[in-house]
């Protein structure tokens, strides 16, 4: 087939592939081939730089991109996580809303999904499914204005994303006493 396409292939090429049909004389077929000596360098080459390297790193994370720095959220946040454990045991006990709205708060993401809030839950201690806390924002976060919501932009099954209002802020202000 390669004759048809590349004439006069075949007699240049069947020297090549008998050397590699037949071993080479003297030596027995199980010898390994002796290495080369390793090549000296005069001069090293210089390792690159990280100023010529693209810097990906540089750039902003998503996370940090959705979550610019708002001082009144900051000011909330240091006053709840300052809250005894017993008192928001008994009101998350009675209330999963207040629960959700308080691990949205104490995020350091302004835009989460339900695993998110239910992920930061876990790492605090206050246990929420995400089930649950879609069904708690829907029936009570987004009727009352307390919650907005969005779609989630990487997402192609129309995830939604919450985030706390200023509403569900002064909510929590009320219920948790603070100011």
């Amino acid at each position: 087939m390669a004759e048809k396409y590349v004439p006069g292939i075949k007699e240049k090429l069947e020297p090549l592939i008998g050397s590699f049909q037949t071993p080479p004389e003297g030596t027995p077929c199980c010898c390994q081939p002796a290495e080369a000596a390793p090549v000296v360098v005069d001069k090293p080459a210089p390792a690159p730089s990280a100023a010529e390297k693209p810097a990906k790193a540089e750039k902003p994370a998503k996370a940090e991109k959705q979550a610019p720095a708002r001082g009144e959220n900051s000011v909330l946040r240091d006053q709840l996580e300052a809250l005894p454990d017993e008192m928001l045991t008994q009101l998350f006990s009675r209330n999963q809303f207040l629960k959700v709205l308080y691990l949205m708060v104490i995020s350091d993401r302004r835009w989460l999904s339900p695993q998110e809030i239910s992920e930061m839950g876990d790492l605090v201690g206050y246990h929420v499914l995400p089930q649950n806390v879609r069904k708690v924002i829907q029936q009570k976060g987004m009727d009352q204005g307390l919650i907005k919501v969005r779609d989630r932009a990487e997402s192609r099954k129309g995830a939604k994303e919450y985030h706390i209002t200023s509403k569900g802020e002064t909510l929590l202000k009320s219920e948790f006493n603070l100011d």
